[in-house]
C-alpha cells in the first residue's frame, strides 16, 4: 500500500506502465514494487514523474517483444523533486486534473460503444426487416428474426450456400487469416500449423466463418482467393448477392444463431458445422432489394464510422493533453500554485 508498480515487461505499450498502489496486493515476475525514500519523496509525486517519463523508459527497454525494463535501467532513471510541500500541491493537482480528463475520456468511450450498438440496430433491421416500413409484415415463426415484409422468402441456409470443401496447400493458395474484422491475409500472430498442405480452399466472394465459440464473429466475405485453416467452414452463395451474405451473416443475429446450433462439451467452447447450421432459417428479399439494403447499410455505417472515428481522435489527443501536463507539472514548465 502506498507504493508503486512498474511493468517490467509486455506486449504493446505495456512496459514502463506504472500504477499507484492504495491497496496491499501481490504481483508476477513481469511487474516490479517501487517503494521510495518517503523522508524525500512522495509515492502520489514519484508515481506522476514516472509517468511523465513512460517514453523515456520505453526507450530504455527496447520496442521488441522480448525487450523488457529490469531493476539496473529502472533504477538509474533520474528523478527531479521539489519539497515534500510542494510535491503534495502537485498530486493533488494532478489527481483533479487527471480525473477530469478521464471522466471526459469515459464519456467519450461509452459514446463510442453506443455508435456500434447503432450500427448492428441499422444491420439487423434492414436485413430481417428491410427499408420499406409500410409493407404488410407477417411473423416469420423465427425467433431470431421475428417479423419479416410479408413479400420476402423464408429459407434454409442450406438453399443459399454450398460448402467449399476441396483441400489445398498454402504454397499454392495464399493463406488467410479469419477475423472479427473478416478475412485478411494471414496475420502474423496467426497460431500457424505445420501441415500446410491440410487447408481449405477460399474463392473471391465466398463467405467464411470460424466454427469455434471461442473465436466468436471471426468471419467475412473474402475479397481473395487464397486458403484458410480447416476450422472454418467456408461458404459459396449461390442464391444470394454476395454483398448481401456478408452483411447478413456478419449480423448480430446471426452470429448468435450460428453458435447457438453448435455442440460441445464445456459451456464456453463448442464448435458449429455446416451440417448443423444448413438448417437455420434466413430471411431473403427479392435480388433487387438485396442491392437496396447493401447501399443502405454502407452508407449508414460510413456515417457512423466516422463518428466514431472522430471520438477515438478526440480521445488520443485527450490522452496526448494528459500525458503532456503531467510532464509539464512534474519537470516544473507549468507551476503549480
Amino acid at each position: 500500500k502506498d507504493s508503486l508498480i512498474v511493468a517490467l515487461a509486455g506486449q504493446g505499450k505495456t512496459k514502463g506502465m506504472v500504477a499507484y498502489l492504495d491497496i496491499d496486493t501481490t504481483g508476477n515476475q513481469s511487474l516490479s514494487a517501487v517503494i521510495p525514500n518517503k523522508k524525500k519523496i512522495s509515492s502520489k509525486y514519484l508515481y506522476y514523474f514516472i509517468k511523465g517519463a513512460y517514453k523515456e523508459l520505453r526507450g530504455s527497454a527496447g520496442e521488441g517483444q522480448r525487450d523488457g525494463l529490469n531493476l539496473e535501467k529502472l533504477g538509474v532513471l533520474t528523478v527531479i523533486y521539489p519539497s515534500k510541500e510542494e510535491q503534495t500541491k502537485i498530486a493533488s493537482f494532478l489527481d483533479e486534473k487527471t480525473a477530469q480528463i478521464d471522466e471526459v475520456i469515459s464519456q467519450k468511450e461509452k459514446l463510442i460503444e453506443l455508435l456500434k450498438e447503432r450500427k448492428q440496430i441499422v444491420i439487423n433491421d434492414a436485413v430481417t426487416k428491410g427499408l420499406d416500413k409500410d409493407v404488410e409484415f407477417v411473423d416469420s415463426g423465427v425467433e431470431w428474426i421475428g417479423k419479416i415484409p410479408k413479400h420476402w422468402k423464408l429459407e434454409r441456409l442450406g438453399s443459399n450456400f454450398i460448402e467449399r470443401r476441396e483441400k489445398v496447400s498454402d504454397k499454392d493458395f495464399e493463406p488467410l487469416s479469419v477475423t472479427k474484422n473478416g478475412v485478411v491475409p494471414q496475420l502474423d500472430s496467426a497460431a500457424k500449423s505445420n501441415d500446410g498442405d491440410n487447408r481449405k480452399l477460399v474463392r473471391k466472394g465466398d463467405f467464411v466463418i470460424n466454427s469455434r465459440s471461442d473465436r466468436k464473429g471471426s468471419s467475412g466475405l473474402s475479397k481473395l482467393d487464397g486458403s484458410v485453416s480447416l476450422i472454418n467452414i467456408v461458404l459459396q452463395p449461390i442464391n444470394l448477392n454476395s454483398d448481401f451474405s456478408h452483411i447478413l451473416l456478419k449480423s448480430n443475429g446471426f452470429i448468435e444463431e450460428f453458435y447457438r446450433n453448435g455442440h460441445g462439451i464445456v459451456a464456453d467452447l463448442w464448435t458449429t458445422r455446416f451440417w448443423d447450421m444448413k438448417s437455420i432459417m434466413l430471411a431473403i428479399p427479392p435480388k433487387d432489394e438485396q442491392v437496396q439494403i447493401i447501399e443502405y447499410i454502407e452508407t449508414q455505417i460510413t456515417k457512423i464510422d466516422k463518428a466514431i472515428e472522430l471520438q477515438q481522435n478526440y480521445i488520443s489527443k485527450l490522452k496526448e493533453y494528459k500525458a503532456s501536463l503531467i510532464d509539464s507539472v512534474v519537470t516544473g514548465k507549468v507551476r503549480v500554485v
